[in-house]
């Protein structure tokens, strides 16, 4: 698909694309992308639920990162087990977990990035979108001043 067929948040997102397959060998990028995807899980369900637009951000963003290492049928799995471990351990305890994952990772930009993506996807980072984010930086050792500059890049997208 064509950039300029893709909303904003997604276009931008295409042209780094390569650059995010380059710069990880493929067994830290499929770890990588799994994190990410419950970053952008559980920033879109701050709001009550992830709606059809957050899902197929979701899909989109992931097909886009994976390069194909990720199929759909296997995403689904994934957005599945972010439910349980949700439930399981809750919102704010799963917030902090995935935080300690992408520090683990080396990559809590790009995990953080991707959440604000299908955070954005319906109308804009809402205030309880921005506190998971906020969490989810916080546990990656990102403070405040270090998401702000990725909320602005996807927000400047509209």
């Amino acid at each position: 698909m064509a950039d300029d067929a893709l909303p904003p948040h997604l276009a931008i997102l295409s042209r780094h694309a390569e650059e995010f397959r380059r710069e990880l060998e493929p067994a830290e990028r499929r770890d990588a992308l799994v994190v990410a995807v419950e970053a952008g899980y559980l920033a879109g369900a701050a709001d009550g639920e992830v709606d059809a637009n957050e899902r197929a951000t979701i899909a989109q963003a992931v097909e886009m990162l994976s390069d194909g290492e990720i199929i759909e049928w296997e995403l689904e799995s994934l957005l599945d087990a972010c439910v349980q471990r949700s439930l399981a351990e809750g919102p704010e305890g799963r917030a902090r977990s995935v935080g300690a994952a992408l520090a683990l990772l080396g990559r809590p930009e790009v995990g953080l990035f991707f959440a604000a993506l299908v955070a954005f996807a319906t109308g804009g980072i809402d205030a309880s979108e921005r506190r998971v984010l906020e969490a989810i930086a916080a546990a990656a050792g990102i403070g405040p001043d270090g998401l702000r500059p990725i909320i602005e890049r996807v927000t400047s997208l509209a």
